[in-house]
């Protein structure tokens, strides 16, 4: 995540164990694309806050977002 954008707790209380696995098995050095986190978010039917909260707590760096959404 860029720290630009604030994360609201009731994001972080939606994180699973799942959503942490999905995000850790598709991340690289540190790393996860924006377009991958999108996708996480909407496999699991969660918004990408939900996402973005899980790669903050797993100290991962979303890259290549032109959006803002992380």
């Amino acid at each position: 995540m860029s720290g630009s954008v604030e994360i609201d707790q009731k994001f972080y209380d939606q994180v699973t164990p799942e959503i942490e696995a999905a995000i850790t098995a598709q991340a690289r050095e540190g790393k996860i694309a924006c377009e991958t986190a999108r996708k996480i978010a909407e496999n699991f039917d969660v918004p990408k806050m939900v996402v973005g909260a899980a790669c903050n707590k797993l100290g991962l760096k979303v890259f290549g977002c032109g959006l803002g959404c992380f």
